[in-house]
């Protein structure tokens, strides 16, 4: 498990300048957050350990999200979601329509348009 880390953003995936996020994760398995300070536009995202939670000369991660806020991509036109139409999250995952009807508060893109809830 990953203690120590740095968070960092690329327009272009090649430059990477200073560590937008930095900390130390908790010894759980339970799900943990690194915040940024400040929003920057980017499109690659790079997770750097610097340490293992029991010092270790390894680490390893799972389950790794984005959490994103409304203006996350730059799909400009904001409408309520088509229960029809197929949906997906902002990781490309399609979601099921139970999820999608379930009226669960999040960002999703349906039919190429980007849905705030």
């Amino acid at each position: 498990m990953i203690k120590a880390y740095e968070i960092y953003l690329s327009t272009d995936g090649t430059t990477w300048g200073q560590a937008v996020a930095k900390g130390e994760f908790q010894k759980t398995t339970a799900e943990q957050e690194a915040k940024l300070s400040t929003p920057k536009a980017a499109r690659y995202l790079k997770l750097v350990a610097k340490s293992e939670i029991n010092g270790n000369a390894w680490t390893s991660a799972a389950e790794i999200g984005i959490k994103a806020g409304h203006d996350a991509t730059a799909i400009n036109r904001v409408v309520r979601a088509d229960t029809e139409a197929e949906t997906y999250d902002l990781q490309g995952r399609l979601l099921s329509k139970s999820i999608v009807n379930s009226g669960k508060k999040g960002v999703y893109i349906t039919s190429g348009t980007k849905i705030i809830r």
